[in-house]
């Protein structure tokens, strides 16, 4: 299949049924009719897969599925086929792949005159994706030199080339496992399928044996680089020896890549014959993108390792980074501490085996960013702009999100504080019906309530009120008499039909036990921009600058830092609303900025009808942790004229919200 039909198949697999050919294309930008006929080009292909893609007049194009277990394989392989494809910039266009390719396989000088004319180019229209070719390549620690008369030439090193190499499968690596074709690109990549399977398996027995994990999409990376080094090293190309190897024996990583070599070696000896120095090298891939699951274990390794110093002096320094931006001291944490070291080491092996890229194999790294707050994303980021600034370590976008992903989990694991309840239950049915309301109540919300106490409705008068936070009881106690009339507050609830009423009624009863009134923003600190039109983020961003920090030079830092963030980070837009994040230590102050479009504000194409800018006081996480759950709820379903009208009541309502629906305590 080519690239465009893969991409079309991706769609339906992430997409719910019907989809429509006019949806399709404008996510492709392809036109509607090509869709249509793609669809149809393909047809054969899908059967023989075990699904058809059907037509349903006024609803679209959906798959019909006539083999479960084909089309299930067959959709896993095309899911992870697009998620390496989606990394390379050009991934729709020939001519990217075509000269990346060429250039990663032939070790002679290109001239690039020789390439426009093979491709139809003009010499001026391949300038601009010669310059992302040499941006793509310089991500994997490799040169493009230039040379006059004779054009371009890759340099670097074979490792390099490998990883290289491999991320350029991803549009081709279907189809490249079941047919050979003779370009200089395919001898390195082409495998049998049936040697590429068994390969594969054997890799995952010693590796299961050995207590070692991967990620799926690393475990795929690695099988790649399996077949690259096999093909690389029939065509003479080969791992140096290299003194940077020699402390490997010590780690849990050497004996498992010795061992699977060795099997792959008699298993096939006539495509796998490897050396010394290409275990020393698998075995550094395996420890830097290991998944991790004995930090301390890991951890020891890097320490005896040539690495030590200078991971100690790293180590060290982002720990009083954190002190410094964030009030943040891990040391309190032994386990979140511990996880945090092991980010730094894998990102220190891999910069020690020379193993840095930009690029991001293991899937898209703007979906990924999206499914995270911008409150984690910022912390993330932070931690991660302060590698590379300050010790010229080069991040891949995998890197990024395992800072932000370990600063979700950390505010995540932040205990919210709790007055439980003392509830009084009662019924028009009985004692026994009582009870059972009160087991029912018990079951959902146990770890919020105190003491319960069931009664006949006539005895609630002799009760001390004190005694009690609330009724909860099937009655209508609008419906009764003004004589019945109680201190207390009352919940009605219907568990025979356990309606939504029943629903919200339970939801506001267990709303204030949250002890966290202290942790929200000020009113005085939300502010509305109704009036100041702005055309570009850019601008937004100066004005909020400006306005709370006047110095030249603090000013400059600020945009330059909202500058990078913009181009690394994908930013989360959700009907219509952008949220950034700042730090109180560097704008003076803690607030929210509401800033309202006039419609004519978008980013990268989509249309922005409010950006909302946060700066927060991270000396406390419990803080934190509120004000990610509000802000998030902001950024999903805000209310605009709410948050303007009640202001902090708003918050604290969204908050209190998310966190009886998920039970957190």
């Amino acid at each position: 299949m080519n690239n465009r039909q893969l991409r079309i198949l991706y769609y339906f697999f992430s997409n719910a049924a019907p989809c429509k050919s006019g949806d399709i294309a404008r996510e492709l930008k392809l036109s509607s009719r090509t869709i249509r006929d793609t669809i149809k080009e393909m047809q054969p292909a899908c059967q023989e897969n075990g699904f058809s893609i059907h037509s349903r007049r006024n609803y679209g194009f959906e798959i019909q599925i006539e083999d479960e277990q084909l089309y299930q394989a067959f959709a896993d392989q095309i899911n992870v086929t697009c998620t390496v494809l989606n990394q390379i910039k050009y991934n729709e266009n020939e001519s990217f792949l075509f000269i990346a390719r060429k250039l990663a396989s032939i070790d002679d000088w290109i001239k690039i005159d020789d390439l426009a004319e093979e491709l139809n180019f003009s010499r001026s229209a391949l300038s601009p994706v010669i310059s992302d070719i040499t941006t793509y390549f310089r991500n994997h620690q490799l040169t493009i030199l230039h040379k006059k008369g004779k054009g371009i030439k890759l340099t670097g090193s074979e490792i390099n080339y490998r990883m290289a190499i491999i991320q350029l499968i991803g549009p081709l690596h279907h189809q490249t496992l079941i047919q050979k074709d003779e370009t200089a690109y395919n001898q390195f990549v082409y495998c049998d399928r049936d040697l590429f399977l068994a390969i594969r398996r054997e890799f995952k027995i010693f590796i299961s044996g050995s207590g070692i994990h991967f990620t799926d999409a690393m475990f795929i990376w690695l099988s790649f680089y399996l077949i690259v080094l096999m093909n690389r090293r029939k065509h003479g190309y080969s791992i140096e020896a290299s003194p940077a190897f020699d402390f490997l024996n010590q780690t849990a990583f050497f004996q498992p890549a010795a061992a699977l070599f060795e099997h792959l070696s008699q298993s096939f000896p006539s495509d796998f014959n490897v050396d010394i120095n290409e275990v020393y090298q698998f075995a550094a891939l395996m420890m830097s993108r290991a998944d991790i699951s004995d930090a301390r274990r890991f951890l020891r390794s890097v320490e005896a390792s040539p690495i030590a110093e200078t991971f100690r002096q790293i180590s060290e320094d982002c720990h009083r980074f954190l002190i410094r931006q964030f009030n943040l001291r891990l040391t309190d944490n032994p386990t979140f501490c511990n996880e945090f070291q092991l980010h730094l080491a894998q990102i220190m092996i891999k910069h020690y085996f020379h193993f840095e890229t930009k690029i991001t194999f293991g899937g898209v790294i703007t979906n990924k960013f999206s499914l995270v707050s911008p409150l984690v994303t910022y912390l993330g980021f932070e931690v991660a702009s302060h590698l590379e600034s300050k010790w010229r370590l080069s991040l891949s976008g995998d890197d990024y999100f395992r800072f932000i992903n370990f600063f979700m989990t950390l505010l995540a694991s932040i205990p919210v504080p709790i007055r439980k309840k003392r509830l009084l239950i009662t019924s028009g049915a009985g004692l026994s019906y009582s009870r059972f309301i009160g087991k029912l109540i018990t079951n959902e919300f146990g770890a919020y309530i105190e003491t319960i106490r069931v009664c006949e409705f006539y005895e609630i008068r002799h009760l001390n009120s004190a005694d009690y936070d609330m009724i909860i009881t099937n009655f209508d106690f609008s419906t009764l008499p003004q004589f019945y009339s109680y201190d207390l507050p009352y919940y009605r609830v219907n568990f025979e039909e356990r309606d939504a009423e029943t629903q919200l009624n339970l939801t506001q009863a267990f709303s204030d036990i949250f002890l966290i009134d202290d942790y929200f923003i000020r009113d005085e600190t939300i502010a509305f921009y109704e009036t100041i039109q702005f055309s570009s983020l850019l601008q937004i961003y100066q004005f909020i600058v400006y306005k709370n920090c006047r110095t030249p030079k603090k000013f400059q830092r600020l945009i330059d830092e909202f500058q990078k963030i913009e181009t690394t980070i994908d930013f989360k837009i959700v009907n219509g609303t952008l949220l950034l994040m700042g730090n109180k230590k560097d704008y003076g102050r803690e607030g929210i900025d509401v800033f309202l479009s006039d419609g004519k504000l978008s980013h990268k194409g989509n249309k922005i009808s409010a950006v909302i800018f946060c700066t927060l006081d991270f000396s406390s996480l419990l803080k934190l942790r509120i004000a990610e759950i509000y802000l998030m709820q902001l950024l999903s379903h805000c209310d605009i004229g709410t948050l303007k009208k009640e202001k902090n009541a708003y918050l604290k309502k969204l908050t209190c919200e998310i966190l009886i629906r998920f039970r957190s305590i």
